[in-house]
């Protein structure tokens, strides 16, 4: 019975205090941490929707980026004027983009922030190579586009057709350009009608018939002989049509047609 309570005393006085338990400091720990963590998240928060009121960090200043030709800066910035609301963070960036591409002339738009109150408004403008009939424009990528006004003077062919054709039409004014350079002449517009036939005009008022077919060697055909055409009278050539198998149709200031070999 002794050696029992001497057991037991001794079991006593090896317990643990609970204020020198690991256990309890890792459990105030990790409550502490707790605590920390929503302190720091409702902060953040705080700091972040106090940054997203339109009036901290307001946009002060719209600058307009980009080698502009047909545009004017201050035209841009007075279109998107509208569209400029919120603080520097809350600022709606995609709608501001699509704004812009909106306007005439302008082939792509890109937004960026600048700390700590400005937007930078990149802007990329349409580059012509061709008019379309009487209301579009072709750009460089073989696309169409109709600005609402179109200068008269900006020295490109004119190309007329199926929109859906339109970069196969540059294409082949481009090739057809090419070879008349090989006789000194040039072109300077290219139509097609709906039935496929194409009609060349050239720089001096000429105008080429080709019919539906494309044959590179009807144009071959009038390389040949069109020097001496030129040179064979002093009125200029009205048209010339080459729609036929073996020959060729001129036309000249008088209006006479006379067949060529």
């Amino acid at each position: 019975m002794r050696k029992q309570r001497r057991v037991m005393a001794r079991d006593k006085r090896h317990v643990t205090p609970w204020w020198r338990d690991a256990r309890w400091y890792r459990g105030l720990f990790l409550v502490l941490l707790g605590g920390v963590v929503m302190l720091a998240a409702t902060l953040i928060n705080s700091g972040l929707n106090h940054l997203r009121d339109p009036q901290t960090l307001p946009i002060r200043q719209v600058s307009i980026d980009g080698d502009l030709l047909y545009l004017q800066r201050a035209q841009i910035e007075q279109a998107l004027v509208p569209f400029v609301s919120g603080g520097f963070l809350a600022v709606d960036l995609v709608r501001i983009e699509q704004a812009a591409r909106r306007l005439d002339w302008v082939y792509a738009a890109r937004v960026s922030r600048e700390w700590p109150d400005r937007l930078v408004v990149h802007i990329t403008e349409q580059v012509p190579v061709a008019y379309w009939g009487d209301m579009a424009l072709l750009n460089r990528y073989g696309e169409l586009f109709a600005p609402a006004a179109i200068p008269d003077d900006l020295g490109l062919p004119r190309l007329a057709g199926r929109s859906v054709q339109a970069q196969e039409l540059m294409q082949r004014f481009v090739l057809v350009q090419e070879k008349l350079g090989q006789v000194d002449a040039s072109a300077v517009g290219l139509r097609e009608d709906a039935r496929g036939a194409w009609v060349i005009e050239l720089t001096n008022g000429t105008q080429i018939l080709m019919g539906r077919d494309s044959d590179a060697a009807r144009l071959e055909r009038l390389l040949r002989v069109y020097p001496a055409l030129v040179a064979q009278r002093s009125e200029p050539i009205a048209l010339i049509d080459l729609r036929y198998t073996n020959g060729m149709a001129v036309a000249w200031g008088d209006a006479r047609r006379e067949v060529a070999p």
